[in-house]
């Protein structure tokens, strides 16, 4: 039997993606090599590292992962000699520095690939509540003659959802404030917040079926990934 997706968990791991995406552009080979800059990335990772450990160990994350997930913390930073001394030992400390970061640089893309790898998966192991939109603005889930709410198809607030419903992906605030004529983002997040309460309140759900803001890290709106909203075009 398919587990229920765990919503938060999902969110993490998109957040982890993120920040391992942060490392990977700041080991970027094609940047200036310096010492100070590869020695402060070195230990923010390892930092961050030590959060993500006590995180996994709270959620149990450790057992999705493979056991080379935490290889990059195992290279060395080469150390610098004293530059200006010796032309041939600075050459080969530029050399092991850069070997240096492409292998860190490798093994972070390794990991972004791992984490997408897990989301994947649990994604794909977990049922989803199906919510069903009808052409006449009719939103419902099973059992429908107890969970329902009749919109009005020429709300904004029906519009809103159904754009991001439709797009399944995230749709960028500016997109909605300009097909739905919205004052701001405020009007907009407002406007979230209030249709989300509603379809809490009508169809019994203990989740917000839009996220939106910092939900998504500003990168606009999409559906709660516990949620699968099918559009019904028309009912015979």
């Amino acid at each position: 039997m398919p587990e229920e997706l765990n919503t938060n968990f999902v969110v993490a791991i998109e957040s982890l993606i993120r920040e391992v995406e942060a490392f990977v552009e700041q080991t970027n080979p094609y940047k200036d090599f310096s010492y100070g800059h590869d020695y402060k990335t070195h230990e923010s990772y390892h930092s961050w590292l030590r959060k993500l450990r006590k995180y996994f160990d709270i959620d149990d994350l450790s057992r999705y992962l493979s056991p080379d997930f935490f290889f990059a913390q195992d290279i060395d930073l080469p150390r610098p000699p004293i530059l200006g001394i010796d032309k041939m030992r600075d050459e080969e400390y530029f050399k092991e520095l850069r070997e240096f970061r492409a292998k860190f640089h490798n093994a972070l893309v390794l990991q972004i690939a791992e984490l997408k790898r897990i989301k994947s998966d649990i994604e794909n192991r977990t049922v989803r509540m199906q919510i069903f939109v009808e052409s006449n603005a009719l939103i419902w889930r099973e059992p429908r003659s107890t969970f329902s709410y009749q919109s009005s198809k020429s709300a904004k607030r029906f519009r809103m959802f159904k754009l991001i419903a439709e797009s399944h992906d995230h749709v960028k605030t500016k997109t909605l404030i300009n097909k739905l004529s919205y004052d701001s983002r405020g009007t907009l997040a407002g406007e979230k917040r209030e249709f989300n309460e509603t379809l809490c309140k009508h169809l019994g759900l203990t989740q917000d079926v839009i996220y939106g803001g910092n939900q998504t890290h500003k990168k606009g709106y999409t559906i709660n990934p516990y949620f699968e909203v099918k559009i019904i075009k028309s009912r015979r």
